[in-house]
């Protein structure tokens, strides 16, 4: 059980997390005048330093996927 709730949480926070990096980067992505071929999103993302963080969002989603994911399979195969 505490193995979910340690996957739960891990999904939770790189959900809120990511939330907001995005939300950042759209509000900066519209006063961009150019921007290059990889998109707008993408280029606020990488210019104003918030990269680290959307990597790190989506780096804890997948492991609170993953350590929800092996502690279902590992409930059902308990019984």
């Amino acid at each position: 059980m505490k193995k979910a709730l340690i996957g739960a949480v891990f999904l939770l926070s790189a959900t809120l997390a990511d939330i907001g990096v995005l939300i950042s980067s759209s509000i900066l992505a519209t006063k961009l005048t150019e921007w290059k071929n990889s998109g707008r999103m993408w280029t606020a993302l990488v210019d104003n330093g918030m990269l680290f963080p959307f990597i790190l969002a989506k780096i804890l989603w997948l492991l609170g996927l993953i350590i929800l994911t092996v502690e279902f399979l590992k409930k059902k195969e308990d019984k």
